[in-house]
């Protein structure tokens, strides 16, 4: 046992109170205190448990210890101590935050009616039963059903776990996904004897050692938040039940509300839903990030008479099969067109428009000209990425013979010329800052649910050095300091009052100083001393998958089997194992969703140097990039390749810079030019940055660098999160303002040009007048000598 609390008394003066007489433990308190008063004078406690955790915490080991039998809540209040002081309205008042915390959370904590007394006349025997009386409610915690059941993982499929919790970087579904992988990961549970068939033996450092290896390739744009919070709506509602949201078309300014009958979704690039709107009477596409505000049911008996009638004759169908959802949803979402599709153009180049494509010409179609430019023959494809790179770069352009790519400039720069036009004199009004979207860290359901991430992990290795427990749950020092002192606190009730408590080894100081240079400095090993009883095992075992878990996994999953990246086909078959064994694990209606999603990555380079850095990487060795910078400035630098990051609609090159000397991320698509350098191999400080985990690429804020206030369109208002801002403000209609920082003029008239209208400077007015300007140059270029 961990240890005993009498009465709220000290842990030490209650573990002499088992053996001593009542006068003996009034002395032994007494010495205590007095011992904790003079300790107190030297050395300051600055850290403290948090108690609404340890409580919510020690309500699910107690309730756990008594098995099929459970408590009342009068017994509840009577053991456990921050009850006790509570009057009866406060005490339920709490007792339902806490079983709410920790029902969120996994615990299944469900009601029993048994026969019980009034909290003075409850008496129980020795097995927990109770004597006759008024009927009363019981709670009870299933410890079997508490978690994730004991399952094996081998070698392979832990590594397919790490690399799939990547594609939801950066956002709250991926510290979802990591505490899923933690708890499926965890100490016992990886199949030795595959990790020693398929890896040669198992490493010393064990799992942590399998999961750090570096994957070279990252792909971290499944979705994002606001994806999956409406997926997760989606997989909540009954079969074919009709939604309702505002939703704004491409090319419109307001959104209309719809009303849409679900068939099915899938990530083509983005997030779509497939289904029926009953106003237009028939099938649409909607892209999630263009949903402006939650999706909510409809109520059919609410629908007008025109629209009931079309969902009682559209349900009839599916009954019918006349409709099949599934093969309509699969069929609308290849209609998209692949993700980009092809034209051959001839083009006449000058600069660095020249630059960029020459290499990318069909093979000897390349012609040079006598004042430098070149004429070229280019297999291309029309995706929006190159469409916005010529039209930025259509003053190097003389001549293009492609009449869907021509098309397709000029509608693009029409659509930045009245957009910029519609709005030269909007006002920019009042911005506010933005809160930190992701749970705090002093919430109490934070806090519970990474105690749950640190119990199961300790208790089930035996122990860890600290810089393991800061990794694996990826909270700050200070955090795991309160969180180990809470976690001390925790324990298990019994009729008597006393308490068994979790006991964390090495005694964890009191001070932040003494935390940080006797625990965290020499990494010391942490274990537990779990309470006696089934509370260890409801302690011990990792938190259950919620359905938002399992669905944002199950996505990833699905992302990694789909992958055409490298490095990730020799782990579709394990993510396939892994997918049936997570499908065990999850509710029918988010494994029947997730099996029916169609996932299709976007290609992000339409340039191909993919393949080149791909080499370099694998060979560990130096490349030498012709760059062009956010500010239109042309540099050749040196530098050692470690990972591609794919971005949503973006691919980076990660690298150390010999020239800047430090970590950086390049654009692919401003990549003008790649040299190999296989007699320069990498260095120390470009291994030191590939043995961390690549991030989303985000501006950065320097101080000094001037502001622009941007106005993002409501179909892509959720585009806005990509430039970091600093303030901002969310229309009726749905667009968004933000003030952002920039580097240049340059960069923000690049920015302004490439987005079709989507984005429109605001400020600074000069910005914004030569966007309009090039823009309407551009057209009449269009319009005279460019296109033939």
């Amino acid at each position: 046992m961990a240890g005993y609390q009498y009465r709220g008394g000290s842990r030490s003066a209650a573990q002499q109170a088992t053996s001593l007489s009542d006068d003996a433990v009034d002395l032994a308190r007494g010495e205590e205190a007095d011992f904790t008063a003079a300790h107190d004078e030297r050395h300051e406690q600055d850290v403290s448990a948090e108690r609404a955790v340890s409580r919510a915490l020690s309500l699910a080991a107690t309730i756990a210890d008594e098995g099929s039998v459970g408590l009342t809540k009068w017994q509840i209040k009577s053991r456990i101590e921050d009850y006790r002081e509570q009057s009866d309205r406060t005490f339920d008042r709490m007792l339902n935050r806490d079983k709410r915390l920790l029902g969120q959370l996994g615990f299944v904590v469900t009601d029993a009616a048994r026969l019980g007394r009034a909290p003075q006349d409850v008496e129980e025997d020795p097995d927990g039963a109770v004597s006759s009386g008024r009927q009363d409610h019981r709670y009870v915690i299933d410890h079997r059903r508490q978690g994730l059941p004991p399952m094996r993982i081998t070698a392979a499929e832990a590594l397919a776990l790490d690399r799939a919790q990547l594609a939801w970087t950066g956002t709250g579904a991926q510290r979802s996904i990591r505490r899923a992988v933690g708890a499926l990961t965890d100490a016992g549970r990886l199949d030795a004897a595959d990790a020693e068939s398929a890896d040669g033996e198992l490493p010393a450092a064990g799992l942590e050692a399998l999961v750090g290896r570096r994957p070279g390739e990252y792909r971290l744009g499944v979705g994002g938040d606001a994806d999956l919070e409406h997926l997760e709506t989606l997989v909540r509602l009954p079969d074919r039940a009709p939604v309702t949201f505002d939703y704004t078309a491409r090319g419109r300014q307001r959104p209309a509300r719809r009303t849409v009958v679900p068939f099915g979704w899938g990530m083509r690039g983005r997030w779509y839903l497939v289904g029926h709107d009953l106003a237009r009477d028939g099938v649409r596409v909607f892209r999630l990030d263009r949903i402006h505000g939650a999706v909510e049911p409809a109520e059919a008996s609410a629908l007008d008479g025109e629209d009931a009638e079309r969902l009682s004759r559209l349900r009839g169908d599916l009954e019918a099969g006349v409709v099949d959802a599934c093969a309509v949803t699969t069929e609308q979402l290849a209609d998209l067109g692949p993700v980009e599709a092809g034209e051959t153009v001839e083009l006449e180049l000058t600069g660095s428009a020249a630059a960029v494509h020459r290499p990318l010409a069909v093979p000897g179609s390349v012609e040079e000209l006598d004042d430098g430019a070149v004429r070229l023959t280019l297999e291309t494809t029309l995706h929006d990425s190159v469409v916005a790179d010529l039209a930025v770069r259509l003053p190097e352009v003389r001549r293009a013979d492609g009449p869907r790519l021509v098309g397709k400039i000029r509608s693009h720069l029409q659509a930045v010329s009245t957009a910029h036009e519609e709005h030269r004199d909007t006002a920019v009004g009042r911005l506010k800052r933005l809160a930190d979207r992701g749970e705090s860290s002093t919430s109490s359901r934070w806090q519970i649910s990474r105690a749950m991430e640190v119990l199961p992990f300790l208790h089930a290795g035996g122990g860890a050095p600290v810089s393991q427990v800061l990794d694996r749950t990826g909270i700050s020092v200070e955090a795991l300091h309160q969180l180990l002192v809470t976690v001390e606190q925790t324990g298990s009730y019994d009729a008597a009052e006393y308490a068994d408590f979790v006991t964390v080894r090495p005694t964890i100081p009191l001070t932040r100083r003494g935390f940080v240079e006797e625990i965290v400095e020499p990494d010391v090993t942490l274990s537990l001393e779990m309470p006696a009883g089934r509370s260890a095992e409801t302690l011990g075992r990792p938190l259950g998958l919620s359905a938002g878990g399992a669905l944002s996994l199950l996505i990833a999953l699905e992302g990694l089997i789909a992958s055409d990246a490298p490095e990730d086909v020799g782990l579709q078959e394990p993510a396939r194992a892994l997918r049936e064994k997570v499908q065990g694990l999850a509710p029918a209606e988010v494994v029947e969703s997730a099996s029916a999603a169609r996932i299709s990555w976007a290609r992000t380079d339409p340039y191909e140097h993919q393949a080149a850095l791909r080499t370099a990487i694998r060979d560990e060795h130096a490349v030498r990039l012709d760059y062009e910078k956010s500010d239109g400035a042309r540099t050749v630098r040196e530098v050692e390749p470690v990972d591609l990051v794919h971005d949503v609609g973006r691919t980076y090159l990660r690298a150390w810079c010999r020239s800047s000397r430090g970590e950086r991320y390049f654009l692919l698509s401003r990549l003008l030019g790649l040299e190999l350098l296989p007699c320069s191999p990498i260095g120390a400080e470009a291994a030191a940055v590939a043995a961390t985990t690549a991030t989303r690429p985000r501006v950065p804020h320097r101080a000094g660098d001037p502001t622009a206030v941007l106005r993002f369109s409501p179909p892509a208002a959720g585009a806005a999160e990509e430039h970091a801002p600093l303030r901002h403000r969310v229309d009726d209609d749905g667009a968004r303002t933000v003030e952002i920082s920039y580097r240049s003029d340059a960069w923000l008239t690049d920015l302004g040009l490439r987005l079709a209208g989507d984005v429109v400077v605001l400020r600074p007015a000069d910005v914004a007048a030569e966007i309009r300007r090039r823009a309407a140059e551009g057209l009449d270029r269009l319009d005279g000598d460019v296109a033939r």
